[in-house]
Order: C-alpha cells, then sequence, then structure tokens
C-alpha cells in the first residue's frame, strides 16, 4: 500500500498558499495590501470559490473524455506513444519545435494577462496551466504515488490548476467591482465613523476581513478602511 502522507502534508501549506494567491491578486487591483488585513478564516472562505470553479472545469473534462473514449472504434486506434511517435509528434517534441511551443504559449499568456477585459482571466488561467500540467507529467513526478495513469493525469491537472483559478479568480472578482460592472454599494454613508463632517452619495463595497471592512469610491480614487465594530448597521445594494 502506498504511503500518501507526504502528498497529505504538502496538500496543507498548498492549498494555503493557493488561497493567499487569491488575496494577493484581489487586493492588489486596488492597491490594498490584502495579506496584511487577513487571517486564516479569511484566506479558508477564499478558498472555495476558486475550488469550485476548477471543480466544475475537471468533471467536464472528466465527462468529455469519457465520452469520447467510449467509442470503442476510437478507443482501439489509440496506440501508447503513438502520437508522439509519428510524423507530424517527432517534429513537436523536437528542441526546435518545444521551443517554439513554449514561445508561442509565454506570449499567449503575457498577452492575455495585459488586455484589459474581465472574462479574458478565465481564459489566462486555462491556458496558463497548459505547459505546467504537461510538464510534470512527462517527469513522471506522481508516478511513484499513483499508479493509475487516468488518476495520475486529473491529480497533476487539479494541482496545477487551483492555483492558477485562485489568483485569476482573485483578479476576475476584484475588476467586477473595479470596472463597476457588478459590486454592492453603500448610499449615504459616513467615510468616517463618529463624524458628520463628511458624507459620500456612493460608496463600493470591495470586502471585509474579521476587523476591516473596505470601501472605495465609483472612480476608485479612495480607499475607505473602516473598523467593523465601529459599524452598527450597514445596508449594501447590488448593482449588475
Amino acid at each position: 500500500m502506498k504511503d500518501y502522507r507526504p502528498l497529505l502534508l504538502f496538500s496543507i501549506p498548498y492549498l494555503t498558499v493557493s488561497a493567499g494567491l487569491y488575496h494577493l491578486a484581489f487586493w492588489s487591483t486596488f492597491d490594498i495590501n490584502g495579506l496584511a488585513y487577513i487571517g486564516l478564516q479569511d484566506v479558508i472562505k477564499s478558498f472555495v470559490f476558486p475550488f469550485i470553479s476548477v471543480f466544475i472545469l475537471f468533471v467536464l473534462g472528466v465527462s468529455l473524455n469519457e465520452i469520447f473514449l467510449s467509442f470503442s472504434s476510437f478507443d482501439d486506434k489509440l496506440v501508447p506513444g503513438g502520437g508522439r511517435n509519428g510524423k507530424i509528434g517527432k517534429k513537436l517534441n523536437s528542441k526546435i519545435g518545444i521551443s517554439i511551443i513554449l514561445f508561442i504559449w509565454l506570449i499567449t499568456v503575457l498577452i492575455l494577462y495585459s488586455i484589459d477585459n474581465v472574462g479574458c482571466w478565465i481564459i489566462w488561467a486555462a491556458v496558463t496551466g497548459l505547459v505546467p500540467v504537461t510538464v510534470i507529467d512527462r517527469n513522471e513526478i506522481f508516478h511513484e504515488f499513483i499508479e493509475n495513469n487516468k488518476l495520475r493525469k486529473y491529480t497533476i491537472w487539479i494541482l496545477v490548476y487551483i492555483p492558477i483559478f485562485s489568483f485569476a479568480s482573485g483578479k476576475y472578482q476584484s475588476q467586477l467591482i473595479h470596472k463597476n460592472l457588478k459590486y454592492k454599494y453603500t448610499v449615504r454613508q459616513k467615510a468616517i465613523p463618529n463624524s458628520d463632517s463628511y458624507t459620500v452619495d456612493t460608496l463600493k463595497f470591495i470586502g471585509n476581513t474579521g476587523r476591516q471592512v473596505f470601501f472605495t469610491d465609483i472612480n476608485n480614487s479612495t480607499i475607505f478602511i473602516l473598523r467593523a465594530d465601529n459599524i452598527d448597521t450597514l445596508i449594501l445594494k447590488q448593482h449588475d
């Protein structure tokens, strides 16, 4: 029986770092050092969204894989290493072929990262994980722990895409707020607690931690950090 304890011990800091990437991406959109404010509870909660996203894509990928491989006529023609040893496969796996593929992949990742479009973050995440998945699988990193080829491929796929989708999810969610596409807001709340000298018509709700609540104005020009214990009632409305 395989000893899976190293993988389990590895998964704890791995998932914690993955959740931290969500916060790093989310708060950086507003030039806020979110890691200075969040606690362990905030890290755990933030992990839910990217994990669900990866899980849905994982189930979809498995389903499509099973559908295509269920056709016996197609399955019988599959020969291990057949594609790699073919004429096109040999060219793609040559040093020049690999270099060209890596160059195209890197340029694509950088272009998608620089595009000022919220929806591109999902595409960026999907493309970014392609090369790491292939590299890990070909170097047989998990072959010692997981002998089943199909299970090993799915495990690598999940491990690679969880941190990538965590980062992409943070960017996606924060830019929805930053670009005024989808956000919660409060009307005419005091920007400075216990003071009547300064009020704002609309404050966008960025997020909250255990002790702080974060707002910004509609133009993202000013960040308001309020202590949660100074707020008696906070009424938020949804803008879609």
